[in-house]
């Protein structure tokens, strides 16, 4: 698979956009990043192979045993973006405040997606 660069960053925008700057699968499909969606399944897969995000705990994965390809079992568990995930931001010029906005009462999403 060849990563689409810029799902990625939106990917990785959303992690940064977190108030506690900690997620989970439930918090990203809310997001608009679907469990349920082979593409976003391989990208936050494959961001989590390239160490750009993480479990909290320490253990490997996203908490999806079975793989995108088969009948995906999901664990809810904490991610975190990491030191790298950060830099990848940079170097791009992501600043997750252009596209996405947080408050107490809901999850950050697109900013398009909320009413004025």
């Amino acid at each position: 698979m060849k990563p689409d660069l810029e799902l990625c960053e939106r990917i990785l925008q959303f992690f940064q956009a977190q108030p506690s700057g900690v997620t989970d699968i439930r918090k990203v499909e809310e997001g608009g990043f679907s469990r349920a969606d082979p593409k976003s399944v391989a990208h936050l897969e494959y961001l989590n192979k390239r160490g750009l995000i993480q479990r909290v705990d320490g253990y490997w994965g996203i908490g999806l045993e079975g793989g995108a390809e088969s009948f995906p079992q999901w664990s809810v568990v904490d991610l975190r973006l990491t030191p790298s995930g950060q830099q990848f931001l940079q170097r791009r010029g992501g600043n997750p405040l252009e596209h996405y906005r947080a408050d107490e009462n809901a999850h950050a999403r697109p900013m398009a997606d909320q009413a004025p």
